[in-house]
């Protein structure tokens, strides 16, 4: 994941299968996030960057928090549903 996050390296280096990959990684936007700011760019310019990663944060979130609601309701012997909302 570090690899191919443009860390190191450039995104464009790798071979252009990769570079599906690294856009859906939410390191690589941050990654280009602090490089922009660390040469002198805004904050709100950078929307994309900081969107992405906050997105990523709250899906995997609430999807974790649903998968884990759905354990202990399955271990308690609960008869409601984990698919509902």
């Amino acid at each position: 994941m570090i690899a191919i996050s443009g860390l190191f390296v450039p995104i464009e280096t790798p071979p252009p299968a990769l570079h599906v990959v690294a856009r859906a990684l939410p390191l690589t936007y941050a990654v280009n996030l602090l490089k922009r700011i660390w040469n002198g760019g805004a904050w709100i310019t950078h929307t994309s960057d900081i969107a992405a990663p906050t997105l990523s944060f709250l899906f995997y979130t609430v999807l974790s928090t649903k998968i884990l609601w759905c354990k202990q309701t399955l271990c308690s012997g609960s008869q409601h549903s984990c698919l509902r909302p």
